[in-house]
């Protein structure tokens, strides 16, 4: 397990140090098949990943696609977002993301950059595995049609409220 540490307020040796040891640890992630867990902190990927949910990483992933989630390294972070469309130039691939609740696309994100592809999700309702087809449909949709999420995060808000309501799903509380 690993923790994404904040390294804005550290002095600039221990900053150069810092970089060098994250470098590190992303290089030999990247060139394992292994898998590894992050802690999310942030409301970009909401609603599907909330702030303080993990996700399970698998590191050197060749089947990323439009639809998947990837975290990948940007300055001195770590960034969890949807992959909206892929740009192939020389032979080298490089990503376009966005968070699910972000009005904007990112920079491209080239593939040395990816430390690895979402494979599940932990949070306090259970444990989603996103290798599944059904999710890989829904993970494309969500990336060419971004309207579509906004209008079902409404639907099952106004489902679960009402059910509620009536007390007929206690569970989703």
């Amino acid at each position: 397990m690993f923790d994404v540490i904040n390294v804005e307020n550290i002095d600039k040796k221990h900053l150069t140090l810092q970089d060098s040891i994250a470098s590190a640890v992303f290089d030999i992630w990247q060139e394992t098949d292994k898998e590894s867990r992050l802690k999310v902190s942030g409301y970009s990927m909401s609603p599907l990943i909330k702030n303080g949910d993990w996700v399970m990483l698998k590191h050197n992933s060749n089947d990323i696609r439009i639809g998947s989630i990837i975290a990948f390294r940007r300055e001195r972070r770590i960034i969890v977002h949807r992959v909206i469309q892929i740009q192939k130039k020389c032979d080298k691939n490089s990503f376009i993301t966005k968070g699910d609740s972000n009005s904007h696309a990112d920079k491209p994100v080239d593939v040395e950059n990816v430390i690895g592809k979402v494979i599940a999700i932990k949070n306090r309702r259970g444990f989603f595995h996103l290798e599944t087809k059904s999710w890989h449909v829904i993970g494309y949709i969500m990336a060419t049609n971004p309207f579509i999420l906004n209008s079902i995060y409404r639907v099952m808000h106004y489902f679960k409220r009402n059910l509620l309501r009536l007390g007929n799903l206690e569970v989703l509380k």
